[in-house]
Formats: C-alpha cells, structure tokens, sequence
C-alpha cells in the first residue's frame, strides 16, 4: 500500500509544485509503474479521477489545472497516512540551502511510517 500512496502523492506534488510543465499532467497506461501501482486498485484510479484525471487512449491526462481539487487530494492522502499512524514528508528544490548543478522539478515524497 505504501507504493500506491507514495505514487499518488508524488503524481498530485509534481503538478501542484509544477502547474505549468505538461509532462507531469500526462500518466502513460502502459507504463510499468502505472500498471503495478495505480490501475490494477479501483481505489487508486478512483482517486485520480476525483483529482481530474480522465482516461484517454493512451494516457490519464490532467486537463486543466484546479489547484484547489489537487491541494484537497493531496490533503486527503495526507490526512489517509496519518490516520495509518504515519507521517507524510515531502521535499521540494530549494535555491537557500543546495547547491545543485541540475534539477529536474520532480518532488521527493516519502510516507514513513
């Protein structure tokens, strides 16, 4: 369970800390990662259409951008880990305190437990 949770955060992260990168807004079907983590659950795939997604052909594609449905899906898996007696830390690029030669803008998710 903590890879399907751990994958939906990082999928809601990635587009609310990179609203205007597409490459985040698209999840290919046939990707392993896909396969094994979100859409053999209903729940999972449940979740992302109440987060916006929609099933295309070959992808579930985010096609606009409300910010306050993903922050309220993020709050929720928040909110599931928590109640699991788990903490959720996320962390993002900060220019302050690294130095880093090249960043990609993907976020770091971790459910610990």
């Amino acid at each position: 369970m903590r890879a399907i949770v751990t994958t939906l955060l990082k999928i809601i992260t990635n587009i609310t800390q990179n609203p205007m990168d597409p490459k985040f807004r698209k999840l290919p079907k046939h990707s392993k990662s896909m396969q094994e983590k979100i859409l053999k659950y209903p729940y999972a795939v449940h979740f992302l259409v109440a987060a916006g997604f929609v099933e295309e052909d070959e992808n579930w594609s985010l096609n606009g951008f409300d910010k306050d449905r993903l922050l309220q899906a993020e709050k929720a898996i928040e909110d599931f880990v928590k109640s699991m007696g788990a903490n959720v830390t996320t962390s993002t690029f900060d220019p302050y305190k690294a130095s880093v030669s090249s960043y990609s803008g993907v976020s770091q998710v971790q459910v610990l437990s």
